[in-house]
């Protein structure tokens, strides 16, 4: 089974400190998946997944878990935040990104289909219907 392992996140890990988490050497855990906080770059800038090969998946770098570090659901952060929802991805070839996903073993729910565009009226342009 394929699972998040842990995040490469472009922050000051004082940041999230101030926002409540539990922060430790740089990183923090939440649902057993590992944020290692820091570096210039923002955004998630890698990850790893646990149960595949390393490699990159559409541009994006996956690198495989840290040796010897198995699922640590770390302890409860003052901010009360227990768990991680989900991890959005956005790309520009929406077909290519899940055919990339799919490629390393992931199943890939329906994916979400774009809002419409407002127009100045407040109704929606003629571009998407569901």
């Amino acid at each position: 089974m394929i699972e998040l392992a842990s995040l490469l996140v472009g922050d000051p890990p004082q940041l999230w400190s101030e926002l409540g988490f539990r922060v430790e050497d740089g990183a923090t855990v939440v649902s057993g998946v590992r944020h290692q906080l820091g570096g210039e770059l923002k955004g998630i800038r890698a990850w790893s997944l646990r149960g595949t090969e390393a490699g990159a998946v559409d541009g994006l770098a996956l690198d495989p878990p840290s040796p010897g570090v198995e699922c640590d659901l770390g302890a409860p952060h003052p901010n009360g935040v227990v768990g991680l929802d989900h991890v959005v991805l956005l790309t520009p070839d929406l077909d290519r990104t899940i055919a990339a996903l799919e490629g390393i073993g992931l199943s890939c729910a329906a994916p979400a289909r774009p809002a419409p565009t407002a127009r100045p009226c407040g109704k929606p342009s003629s571009g998407w219907a569901p």
